[in-house]
């Protein structure tokens, strides 16, 4: 069964996962963004792979690896000390985590472009980032489909964003968006989603040196 021509409609029907939610008053505050889409504030810098993980009200989750949650395929085992976020520079945003100077893991995305999104919408951003709401929003993962019976068509979605942006103290900001739903027989909407803060401070490189890249 073709679904392309269902996707619109579905999108229209089920609630936008690009809602950003209440920010965290534990955490530093936001630096200045541009909110226009394609405006995308810097998020270069060097961040420690450990972090903490708030929900939005304010309610702490305890640590999380950066590296971890950018690469869940990753095995658990896989750490780092240190992550180096390059962009958003030539339309492209880099993310290499290094444990010891020695890269173990690379993350990098082209663009996405404004008359690209506007035509397609998320079904472009899987694997691509975007500018939106003054965050850069990494896409990990969209995918809808459908099937059905006589009767009965059911069509679903599965979205998993993370947004990056800068505090005024220099930590970098993640948001994590995980969203999931279903509209049976166009005409009920059924949906979940959830919504975690994290923060990971700024961390010099030792002697002020870049870290080194060869594997």
């Amino acid at each position: 069964m073709r679904m392309i021509w269902l996707l619109p409609i579905v999108a229209a029907m089920l609630p936008s996962c690009s809602v950003i939610p209440a920010y965290p008053e534990s955490f530093p505050l936001l630096a200045v963004a541009n909110t226009a889409l394609e405006e995308c504030p810097s998020i270069a810098g060097r961040f420690s792979d450990v972090g903490i993980a708030t929900t939005p009200d304010g309610s702490p989750l305890g640590s999380v690896s950066l590296t971890q949650l950018l690469h869940p395929a990753l095995p658990s085992s896989t750490n780092a000390d240190a992550v180096v976020v390059r962009g958003p520079e030539f339309d492209f945003v880099e993310v290499e985590s290094f444990r010891e100077g020695t890269k173990v893991s690379t993350w990098r995305q082209p663009k996405v472009t404004k008359d690209s999104y506007a035509s397609k919408g998320d079904r472009v951003v899987a694997e691509t980032y975007l500018c939106q709401e003054g965050f850069v929003r990494l896409g990990r993962r969209y995918d809808v489909g459908g099937g059905g019976a006589p009767g009965l068509l059911i069509v679903g979605f599965h979205s998993d964003f993370l947004w990056l942006r800068k505090s005024v103290d220099g930590s970098l900001i993640v948001l994590h968006t995980i969203g999931k739903g279903a509209v049976i027989n166009l005409a009920l909407p059924v949906w979940q989603g959830d919504k975690i803060w994290y923060r990971f401070p700024s961390v010099t490189s030792p002697r002020g040196d870049a870290p080194n890249t060869q594997m």
